[in-house]
């Protein structure tokens, strides 16, 4: 089983990267967000991976870290969701964002996510809630930053503002903890105004 891949990245396409490993070239399927980040064409990359085999397909999907990769087979299981329903998923809405919204049952914010109604929202929630150690085992730090980009993320919600654009706000926001919700908010409106009138 291929558990990790080191190698320099090649290309990169809509969906899939090609990683070099010396003499093999591999397709490997990521997240949009993941694509981006991984730096620019001759970065030397690392990546989390999982394979997928049906029927003689295998399918080799990538993920920054473990908890991304976690959080990705966790989906793959719930009924009805699947490979490329879970990459989709986790392509529309970061993991803090995503557990945040299974744990508080928030229906409404995984149903802004493309490809999910209410009926498999419902479903995540019921089969994953309470079941993702893999993320409630993180450091005090990143357990902090969940709480308040979830405090923000709500806040942001209750005024109106879907899902992805919440995502692009937190992440392009400066990490600071001792930042206030009411300034973070503040930020956050400032990101997405000026995202919408580009």
């Amino acid at each position: 089983m291929i558990d990790t891949v080191h190698g320099i990245l090649e290309s990169r396409g809509e969906d899939s990267i090609r990683v070099n490993i010396g003499a093999v070239g591999l397709e490997i399927v990521t997240p949009k967000p993941t694509a981006i980040e991984l730096g620019g064409i001759g970065s030397n990359v690392t990546l989390y991976t999982h394979v997928h085999v049906k029927d003689e397909n295998i399918t080799l999907f990538g993920f920054k870290d473990i908890e991304a990769r976690a959080l990705f087979r966790s989906l793959n299981e719930v009924s009805g969701v699947g490979p490329r329903l879970a990459l989709s998923v986790l392509s529309s809405i970061n993991t803090q964002s995503l557990y945040s919204a299974i744990e508080s049952e928030d229906v409404r914010a995984l149903q802004e996510i493309p490809g999910i109604g209410k009926r498999t929202a419902s479903r995540i929630i019921v089969d994953l809630k309470g079941k993702l150690p893999e993320l409630s085992s993180a450091s005090n730090s990143e357990i902090n930053m969940t709480t308040t980009d979830a405090d923000l993320s709500i806040a942001l919600r209750g005024l109106g503002y879907s899902a992805i654009e919440i995502r692009d706000a937190v992440s392009t926001m400066e990490i600071d903890v001792d930042m206030q919700l009411e300034e973070r908010i503040r930020n956050a409106l400032q990101i997405i105004s000026l995202k919408n009138d580009n």
